[in-house]
């Protein structure tokens, strides 16, 4: 008879088994695995072995370290991290920090003092999967100290599918890019902040020079964010008007080359449309760039309780359901002109 708990296992590969991008596969898995076995945060990363380095991660919930991603690859810590001592090993393919390190010795590591501390990393269920060189984990955090048998054992399960999920999402994207990601891929975050100091993103992307401050912003932020493990879902798009037509940027991880990737799509102005309500039009022209409700509020001398119902009649009237879409069409129409409140 198979268990409740297996019955979730169970789900949990079918989700992970659908066609779906190597970004949806991570958001499945770091989404789902909370029901099978608990845990403060949890994580799916790439890693490459011969440098130390962790070149995409992400997680259920932002690590509180902005750049988590920089501080443990550019300071070598990640190497004193005991995971790091028996990688891929076939004897132990499933690991548990509390089994290779005492607490009080991992308190004094420099990796959980330099990087974790601030999340609380006191214990850590991790298994590998891929090759030598270049593999991929996935993992448990807790903010305390144990992991029973049956957590260990449904990790062990799912240890043996991920790599051939991971080869279908890897499939599906071929299929939908042609193998082509296109953009302008970056390494890391301060690769990015000194690649758009030096040349500029607005000279690579053939913008105005005016939108170059407000497009470096932008980058340099959502770079940030994806170090964070912040999910991709989560990121939000620039919309740059120029020239009658709209320019929309989006930031993505790069899981084959390593670091992140920003696509750049264009699309033409179309006619503005007459629906909105002129203090819609306020509302909307403040949320396109970027403002909260409770900022809009503060800005039209209204309740942030006014401003949700104005929102949910420009979805409505606009035929959106999310504050992006609301954007990008605010764009479309002509709106670019208002710059953000101060």
């Amino acid at each position: 008879m198979v268990s409740a708990r297996h019955r979730r296992v169970l789900d949990f590969l079918v989700r992970a088994y659908r066609l779906q991008s190597v970004t949806d596969l991570a958001q499945t898995i770091v989404g789902d695995l909370p029901e099978l076995i608990p845990g403060d945060n949890h994580m799916f990363g790439r890693h490459h072995a011969s440098t130390r380095r962790i070149s995409a991660i992400v997680t259920r919930h932002p690590l509180s370290r902005e750049r988590f991603l920089g501080e443990a690859n550019e300071t070598g810590l990640l190497g004193h991290h005991p995971f790091w001592r028996h990688l891929l090993d076939r004897r132990q393919p499933i690991k548990v920090l509390s089994d290779m390190e005492a607490g009080r010795e991992w308190r004094k590591n420099p990796f959980f003092v330099e990087v974790l501390r601030e999340d609380r990393v006191l214990d850590h269920l991790n298994i590998e999967f891929g090759q030598p060189d270049c593999f991929h984990t996935v993992g448990v955090m807790r903010s305390r100290v144990g992991f029973s048998a049956g957590d260990r054992q449904i990790l062990g399960i799912l240890r043996a599918h991920l790599p051939h999920a991971l080869e279908n999402a890897r499939f599906s994207e071929r299929c939908c890019r042609g193998g082509d990601s296109g953009g302008v891929a970056f390494s890391s975050a301060s690769a990015l902040e000194r690649g758009a100091r030096g040349n500029g993103l607005s000279s690579v992307f053939n913008t105005q020079a005016a939108s170059a401050p407000r497009l470096d912003a932008w980058a340099c932020e959502q770079a940030r964010l994806l170090e964070r493990g912040v999910s991709e879902r989560m990121l939000q798009a620039l919309c740059l008007p120029q020239n009658g037509r709209i320019f929309e940027f989006r930031m993505v991880r790069d899981w084959n080359a390593g670091g992140f990737r920003i696509l750049l799509s264009i699309t033409e102005s179309v006619p503005a449309p007459r629906t909105l309500s002129p203090r819609e039009r306020e509302v909307l022209g403040r949320l396109a760039v970027g403002r909260r409700n409770a900022g809009i509020a503060r800005d039209l001398g209204m309740s942030v309780h006014t401003v949700r119902h104005h929102v949910k009649q420009i979805f409505a009237k606009l035929s959106v359901d999310n504050r992006t879409a609301a954007a990008r069409l605010y764009f479309k129409h002509g709106g670019g002109s208002l710059h953000p409140p101060s």
